[in-house]
């Protein structure tokens, strides 16, 4: 199966929450195709900066798990260019949804990945708001 991830699922990968479960089963299945924009590298970092700012992770945690996501970016991860297309596709996006600026991008990286591999993908969010919106765009969701 073909599944695109925001952010908000990656981490799930590293830093254990409801979904991480399912998350690794998607993840580490070798029949699966797991697609990310780059922009969600950004992201993720992000993600783990704040956890450790917040105490939710230990300095030496956010280490381990920062190294990695850096890894698996590389070998693990389908990455998606952010073209000027996919830009467009976002603004577009953000004047039908409520989104975020990050968010419509993420959710235009899907709907053009949709199209371009000719199958079936499968949107992946822990944010439902976002999952909603990827819904009524007609891309299949798993919500976590």
């Amino acid at each position: 199966m073909n599944y695109y991830m925001d952010a908000s699922a990656v981490v799930k990968l590293y830093i254990e929450e409801a979904g991480s479960e399912r998350i690794r089963e998607i993840v580490f299945s070798e029949s699966n195709n797991v697609f990310i924009s780059k922009i969600t590298a950004a992201e993720v970092a992000a993600a783990f900066s704040r956890r450790q700012r917040m105490k939710d992770i230990t300095e030496e945690n956010y280490g381990e798990v920062f190294a990695n996501f850096l890894l698996d970016y590389e070998r693990l991860f389908a990455r998606s260019e952010v073209t000027d297309s996919v830009i467009a596709i976002a603004i577009e996006l953000t004047r039908k949804q409520f989104l975020r600026g990050y968010d419509s991008v993420q959710l235009s990286s899907a709907i053009t990945l949709n199209t371009e591999i000719n199958e079936r993908l499968t949107f992946i969010s822990a944010d439902v708001e976002l999952n909603n919106a990827a819904k009524t765009e007609g891309l299949a969701v798993e919500y976590l």
